[in-house]
């Protein structure tokens, strides 16, 4: 089985958000929850796997940013997109 990289990994996220945005502007709450159930998941995942032990910090920082931006409906996209920039540059 191949294994996808950190941008791979990052990117799959980066869907799921994009189509909890999708599903939350169609009026669509139970599908938008769960599209951000599934990114932050995938971004457990991402923070799990042992080749991205380099950028744990950054993938912390995501997994506590995206929860409170959702709940508080806090529009931070530019601090997002450069946290996912962040973590996908190798050190």
């Amino acid at each position: 089985m191949i294994e996808p990289t950190k941008a791979e990994q990052l990117a799959n996220v980066g869907c799921d958000i994009e189509r909890t945005i999708r599903w939350r502007n169609k009026g669509n709450t139970e599908f938008s929850k769960k599209a951000f159930e599934r990114a932050l998941e995938l971004l457990d995942f991402t923070k799990q796997d042992p080749k991205n032990k380099s950028s744990r910090r950054e993938l912390l920082i995501m997994s506590i940013i995206l929860p409170i931006s959702r709940d508080k409906s806090i529009s931070i996209p530019l601090i997002t997109l450069q946290l996912f920039k962040e973590a996908s540059n190798p050190h």
